[in-house]
């Protein structure tokens, strides 16, 4: 039984391990800014096959993104998923957590960057997408911070100062000549700062509870000091509370410590719906207009070079557009949920998986451009009439055929006009004209250039 109950937790963390490495690998390929990835790993003393730490580093110019994730925290008993920030390339860099840098990038952001009881790859997966979207916000103010030694000294030495204070000892000169020893002192005060996370307090302002976040946080502070990001964010709460403000820290969809009831899924798949809806029908109305105003575009200008010229139906353009559609309005969903959906319901799709930001601009790109693109083909694919004979460019994509009006014949079949262009088959003209603009244009043109005109 424990055998069995053993493998299905390797097996649970190979596949946390191979989502992990696949996120961190999809977004440094993406991200044109980011030079290359590497990852270290670590696992458990009792058993060398069960993953215990797994850090993916990407490189970007100037410093390092860290992603740490622990499938299951030796503490907390479930898996934590953080970001940590090495200025520098050199890998044994110190480790900043983000919330130790957002001051300097950020001041009033105090968004969750600490996900906890991420149990699945699905969830695995969704946590960090949203990380990686979060870091994208700050990316020009870290690439500044990079560039301005005293505010980096200055972070340095507040970090420095946070961790001496938790300690209440400078563990820093204490370890100058064994820094092996600081990095066990570290690795204590970042454990530290991740169960804060994890704490009560911390859950209630991230659920919007903010006043009892201040009640837990004030009865904190009487018998634990509170650590810098813990001080700062009291005094955001108390701010907020102040201005009678809310503030979302983490989408609903990310609340994986908290089980989602059946009503809530519910209500997820309707604002889902709803704004995959509402955003489909906008794009294809915008598409519409786009494709149906380029194809006017290009009427004109075919038409300038004939006597006359039929071209094929406007409908087909609205046919064509339905695709164009369907794919855009998967690129842009994101940004659908958050036009057409509630407040309360757009952080609940925050945390739908998306395809780089890369993928969403050139892939939009590349669908308006052919939406350009084919009214030319289709308004190409036309009959001409010019001074000396016909043109029929009918046969998509490929050369049309010229026939003089000596060859071709005009037959009236009850209400059918079909028009016979030397040995090709019959065309019916009613596909492309109305009886009245038959008659009263390209008869006249016919019997002029001496085509065979058979009316009824």
């Amino acid at each position: 039984m424990v055998h069995s109950e053993l493998s299905q937790t390797e097996l649970l963390f190979c596949q946390l391990e191979a989502a992990f490495h696949k996120q961190v690998t999809d977004f440094t390929f993406h991200e044109k800014e980011a030079m290359f990835c590497d990852f270290n790993r670590a696992t458990r003393e009792s058993n060398d096959s069960l993953l215990s730490c797994i850090t993916g580093s990407i490189v970007f110019p100037g410093f390092r993104l860290c992603v740490t994730f622990e499938p299951r925290h030796p503490r907390l008993l479930t898996g934590v998923l953080q970001l940590h920030i090495r200025f520098g390339l050199r890998a044994d860099a110190r480790a900043y957590p983000i919330y130790a840098v957002l001051p300097y990038l950020d001041p009033d952001d105090f968004s969750c960057y600490t996900l906890s009881a991420v149990t699945t790859p699905e969830e695995l997966e969704s946590g960090m997408q949203y990380l990686f979207r979060a870091f994208l916000r700050h990316y020009a103010a870290l690439l500044r911070l990079c560039s301005e030694p005293e505010t980096l000294a200055q972070m340095d030495q507040a970090f420095c100062d946070d961790v001496t204070a938790y300690f209440q000892d400078d563990v820093f000169s204490r370890c100058t000549q064994h820094p092996e020893q600081l990095s066990v002192f570290l690795g204590w005060y970042n454990d530290a700062l991740t169960r804060r996370l994890c704490s009560r307090p911390y859950m209630l302002f991230v659920l919007g509870n903010l006043s009892a976040a201040q009640r837990a946080y004030r009865s904190h502070s009487r018998y634990s000091r509170l650590m810098a990001y813990e001080q700062r964010l009291y005094a955001f709460i108390q701010r907020l509370l102040a201005e009678n403000r809310t503030y979302t820290s983490l989408p609903r969809g990310l609340w994986f410590f908290v089980p989602e009831t059946a009503a809530e899924k519910q209500c997820t798949e309707r604002a889902r719906s709803r704004s995959l809806a509402l955003g489909a029908v906008l794009t294809y109305a915008l598409l519409c207009v786009l494709t149906q105003g380029a194809y006017a575009v290009f009427c004109q200008v075919f038409a300038q070079r004939h006597l006359l010229v039929l071209f094929p139906s406007r409908a087909g353009l609205l046919v064509f557009a339905l695709l164009p559609t369907l794919l855009l309005s998967l690129l842009l969903r994101h940004s659908f949920y958050h036009w057409f959906a509630a407040k309360e319901e757009a952080a609940l799709l925050e945390a739908d998986r998306m395809p780089g930001s890369t993928v969403r601009i050139w892939g939009s790109r590349a669908i308006i451009t052919v939406c350009l693109v084919f009214p030319l083909f289709y308004a190409n694919n036309n009959i001409a009439f010019d001074a000396a004979g016909v043109s029929d460019n009918r046969a998509f994509g490929a050369e049309g055929s010229y026939t003089r009006y000596e060859q071709v014949v005009l037959h009236q079949d009850d209400s059918r006009y079909l028009l016979c262009c030397g040995s090709a088959e019959p065309f019916v003209l009613n596909h492309m004209a109305t009886g009245n603009q038959i008659r009263s244009y390209i008869v006249p043109i016919l019997t002029k250039g001496g085509s065979t005109v058979e009316l009824s």
